[in-house]
């Protein structure tokens, strides 16, 4: 069965470029053969950054010229919806460690509930046509205590924007300060005990009782920059580290991609922090083993700016370089990070319940910037349309994407190997491939990554 592919972009095919990039460039708003019976209407894709930290985090620095403290005096995260419309993203997730329960200023005296905070800066989404998910970053038992540094990361979302605090769970007995430009002077106090990932899913399966009715909801859970050593990698080899309800993984963030299993695979080597990647964390070692994932990209700034994806952040900054810009205490911050397009019905109000609907669907896609005029589906010979994370029946189907930029199309198993994308591509049982979107743009490159397509069993 013969179906034709469709590659709607704008511009000329620069051969030269897809040398470099190493496989055939489609591009130039040429159509690759005839086009199959119309589907539905291309979804509209929601621009957001799952992973962002306010100044209440302990390493954090919003205002590097103000020793590091809140962008506005006594507001911390005020200014973070701002700082996102203005980065083209229509949400973000606040989400602060959840390890700390207050934010102390020493030199004034002020103590900040970064709860009630977080609730108060999510609430003012309306405001700036922006949508604030309520969420924190979650660090299995002790890592910087007695527990070993082989732990892993989980970003966890919230759909309720009023939800109480008992959604956040318990941690380690730790007082931290935070330091910056050698000064210590926030204090942030956590008195509790800590979750294994199980634990964790668990707590968040059954919701908290103590919370109103109003304020239970939804929640989205997936692992943070799973790759690297350093904060801390999952292993997806041991059961352990595996949380069943979990539908999306971060593929790539401001440490760097999480993506191959083999880093001498191509197009493997991309925004990579080799001495600190632990393959056992990759987004293609999770996929080899079955597990059905959809895709996520963050920039994991602690800079109080969603969508910054212009450089790697700083993290409580103490020095500057010689031009006095901020430089960041730790080697771990190693790319400018990403974002995360969500797919959602055409006439959707781009509201917190068709973000959670899907993203809960994997309906979504990794990418380093936002690509506002992005379109993507599969569609069959009977004009069915699917989306990335769908799961496909056996057989052909045309790719149809519109993308204002030339590019290389690739298909990428979770063994590494790659097929490019010519006019049609085929959906085998038991096999499961992932398109990666490739481009040079002003002489950088730029990437997309959709969402697996699964073949149906």
């Amino acid at each position: 069965m013969w179906i034709a592919a469709l590659l709607s972009c704008s511009g000329q095919v620069d051969l030269e470029q897809a040398e470099t990039l190493g496989t055939p460039a489609h591009g130039g708003g040429r159509e690759i053969a005839g086009v199959a019976a119309p589907g539905p209407a291309f979804q509209r894709v929601l621009w957001g950054d799952p992973h962002a930290h306010s100044g209440m985090s302990h390493d954090s620095c919003e205002d590097a010229g103000s020793e590091c403290r809140a962008r506005v005096p006594g507001l911390p995260g005020e200014g973070m919806l701002e700082e996102a419309r203005s980065n083209q993203l229509d949400w973000f997730g606040l989400t602060d460690h959840v390890e700390f329960d207050e934010l102390i200023d020493l030199e004034t005296g002020q103590t900040t509930d970064i709860w009630d905070r977080s609730q108060e800066i999510v609430s003012q989404g309306p405001n700036f046509d922006v949508v604030g998910l309520l969420g924190y970053e979650w660090t299995p038992a002790c890592q910087y205590g007695t527990r070993p540094r082989s732990g892993h990361h989980r970003t966890v979302l919230l759909e309720s924007p009023t939800a109480c605090g008992a959604w956040r769970p318990v941690a380690c007995e730790r007082q931290q300060p935070k330091i910056a430009w050698e000064r210590e002077f926030y204090w942030s106090d956590f008195q509790q005990t800590s979750l294994t990932a199980a634990q964790l899913e668990d707590f968040l399966d059954e919701g908290p009782t103590e919370c109103a009715a109003s304020d239970q909801g939804r929640w989205i859970s997936f692992v943070h920059h799973g790759a690297y050593s350093r904060p801390a990698a999952v292993d997806w080899t041991v059961d352990a580290s595996l949380m069943d309800k979990e539908l999306l993984v971060e593929i790539y963030s401001e440490h760097g991609s999480s993506e191959c299993a083999d880093l001498s695979a191509l197009g493997c080597l991309f925004q990579v922090n080799e001495p600190i990647y632990n393959p056992e964390g990759s987004v293609q070692t999770a996929l080899s083993l079955g597990l059905e994932m959809g895709f996520m990209g963050g920039t994991d700034s602690h800079d109080g700016r969603p969508g910054s994806v212009d450089a790697p952040g700083y993290v409580a900054a103490s020095e500057t370089d010689e031009s006095g810009l901020p430089v960041s205490k730790l080697t771990s911050h190693h790319s400018p990070g990403g974002v995360t397009g969500v797919l959602v019905a055409p006439d959707s109000d781009g509201g917190r319940e068709d973000l959670f609907d899907a993203m809960l669907l994997r309906h979504t896609v990794a990418a380093t910037q936002v690509f506002p005029e992005l379109q993507i589906r599969a569609v069959d010979n009977m004009g069915n349309s699917y989306l990335p994370g769908d799961r496909l029946p056996v057989g052909s189907y045309q790719l149809e994407l519109v993308l204002d930029h030339p590019a290389t199309l690739e298909l990428v198993s979770p063994d590494g190997s790659v097929e490019p994308v010519t006019d049609w591509f085929v959906v085998q049982s038991g096999q499961v491939r992932y398109l990666r979107i490739r481009m040079l743009i002003d002489g950088q490159e730029q990437r997309i990554w959709a969402s697996p397509f699964f073949p149906e069993p």
